[in-house]
């Protein structure tokens, strides 16, 4: 309830003896939906909270404004003296009556709340939100004063049988909100969901008597905040809300106290969960890159396990070269009464074929090696990297991730998550091809030397649209099983080609070279670079079927 109308009512008549008559040094913002007014002497700061969860005032002891990242407002109020404090009787809008008899108005209207600079004759001069359409247009606050005609209780039965009863209650009684309504029917031991209809007469007495007890405790205003078990603020109160008994309980002695404590709290929660999610996000993000990862270097290792099959299929060439000729595309041997079938090269000799095959054996065992040390060492970061996950998901409280992040630095860093336990923004637009291999495309000309000329290693391949702007493109050669293939390097020109003026065409010539070969001719543009070597690719321009979706 700490946008409730009592609340309200408690906070103006806290403040108003301290802010009666202060001059008005600076109105200001720096802080999404807040403004903050700093006067002359001692008198404490008043800040307006518009955001729709907190739509509220507070005295603020130490309000400061910040060097940087502030914005001046209603500077026409600047000066003047404040001749009065009120709260509207009827609605929750808190007025600072000036000395020139215009007023600064807060609406503490939840999603519509705002604050006006306004004339004498409620013209606006100035909003804080949404001042280009308000901007000379009348406000007129609700008119009357909030009435509490408890013959309309027990009339409810017959005026609305169908609603829900804490429903229609409000719909009497608006000043109560939420939380006093529900504690209310808590404490006449009544359900909120049951049906007006429902209540009989007695009940409908016990629902007005504890009403009529709350309104007399909420001008004798007891301030508190309950928390749950891991201090997490849950409800802000002026009267004591039984039905939350259970909850630790922290009592202020002065309600404004109590709403900055609870909004500072509030905030530092939500500030929490935001950096937890997006932590927890990233290293969801990099468990599912390197599970795809893990996954084509396991379909990578069928291949480099045929070790067996090349060297038998050359030694069984060797062995029968006399029946063999160069211009055969298979051969059909018999060993050891079974039969083998080979397939050959019709432009190799018998014995250039048996020699492929041997290549082929040598290759694909270096590539067994590599691919069983590639796969333990992404097994490993899936493990670490499910063990952090863990680590942040139990996380709290503030203390406990800023201890995680500063005990678990070096791994979340791994995993691109800073001190802080905010993600490190990748500079660079980031891909897995055939084979697990990594590529890393360029976003802007500077990016792109960035890119090519501090983070690409020697033998890394580039790649770049010919003869149109574009992304540097990089296939990062020791991040998957063995050598790139055939497919992996047209997936990679075919980034490029994606990320070039020439995005829209249906075969795109792409240059390919080792990041050795590329020069940074010296006082050239950002982006240019020369080539010293390179081969030309035609590809289509698109993305890996898992990153189509990106632009």
């Amino acid at each position: 309830m700490i946008s409730n109308y009592f609340t309200l009512q408690a906070l103006t008549r806290e403040a108003a003896p301290l802010i009666d008559g202060a001059a008005i040094r600076v109105v200001f913002s720096q802080e999404k939906d807040e403004l903050g007014i700093v006067f002359e002497g001692d008198t404490p700061g008043l800040i307006f909270s518009c955001r729709p969860d907190e739509s509220v005032f507070y005295l603020h002891p130490a309000l400061a404004r910040a060097k940087r990242n502030s914005a001046d407002l209603f500077q026409g109020a600047w000066g003047h003296h404040v001749r009065s404090l009120s709260l509207d009787p009827a609605d929750r809008v808190v007025s600072l009556q000036l000395d020139d008899g215009r007023s600064i108005d807060g609406l503490m209207f939840g999603t519509a709340a705002n604050v006006l600079l306004l004339e004498p004759d409620r013209t606006i001069e100035r909003a804080f939100r949404n001042d280009r359409t308000l901007r000379g247009t009348i406000f007129q606050a609700r008119q009357g004063e909030a009435v509490y005609d408890f013959a309309l209780l027990l009339e409810l039965p017959a005026t609305q049988p169908q609603a829900p009863a804490a429903s229609a209650v409000r719909r009497l009684y608006p000043p109560l909100g939420a939380t006093l309504t529900e504690e209310a029917f808590f404490r006449a031991g009544l359900s909120p969901a049951a049906l007006a209809g429902t209540l009989e007469g007695n009940a409908l007495e016990r629902l007005a008597a504890s009403l009529q007890t709350m309104l007399i405790e909420a001008q004798h205003p007891a301030p508190r905040v309950y928390e749950s078990p891991d201090g997490r603020p849950v409800a802000f109160s002026i009267v004591p809300l039984r039905h939350m008994m259970r909850l630790a309980e922290r009592l202020f002695t002065r309600t404004h106290e109590a709403v900055r404590f609870f909004v500072a709290r509030e905030r530092a929660t939500s500030a929490l969960k935001d950096r937890k999610l997006a932590a927890v996000t990233r290293l969801r993000q990099q468990l599912e890159r390197i599970q795809r990862t893990l996954d084509a270097v396991r379909t990578e290792a069928v291949g480099a396990s045929r070790v067996l099959e090349y060297e038998q299929n050359g030694m069984a060439l060797m062995a029968n070269l006399q029946d063999l000729h160069q211009g055969d595309d298979e051969a059909h041997i018999v060993l050891e009464s079974s039969p083998l079938r080979i397939k050959l090269d019709p432009r190799l000799s018998p014995v250039k074929n048996a020699q492929r095959y041997f290549e082929k054996a040598k290759r694909a065992r270096s590539a067994a090696v590599q691919t069983a040390e590639r796969i333990q060492e992404l097994e490993g970061q899936l493990l670490s990297g499910h063990a952090l996950l863990g680590i942040v998901e139990e996380v709290t409280s503030t203390e406990d991730l800023r201890k995680v992040m500063k005990d678990q630095a070096g791994s979340l860093a791994a995993f691109g998550i800073g001190a802080k336990g905010q993600p490190e923004q990748f500079p660079f637009r980031r891909f897995v091809v055939d084979g697990g291999f990594e590529v890393w495309a360029g976003k802007s000309s500077r990016n792109n030397d960035e890119l090519t000329l501090h983070h690409a290693k020697p033998n890394d391949l580039w790649f770049h649209a010919r003869g149109a702007s574009g992304s540097h493109v990089i296939l990062r050669t020791g991040s998957g099983s063995g050598e790139p293939g055939k497919k992996a390097k047209e997936q990679a020109a075919a980034i490029a080609a994606y990320y070039s003026k020439m995005r829209t065409s249906g075969l795109v010539p792409v240059a390919m070279t080792e990041r050795r070969y590329v020069r940074k001719p010296k006082g050239s543009e950002p982006g240019s670079v020369t080539l010293e070597r390179e081969r030309v690719i035609f590809v289509k321009p698109q993305l890996p079927a898992a990153h189509a979706d990106k632009s």
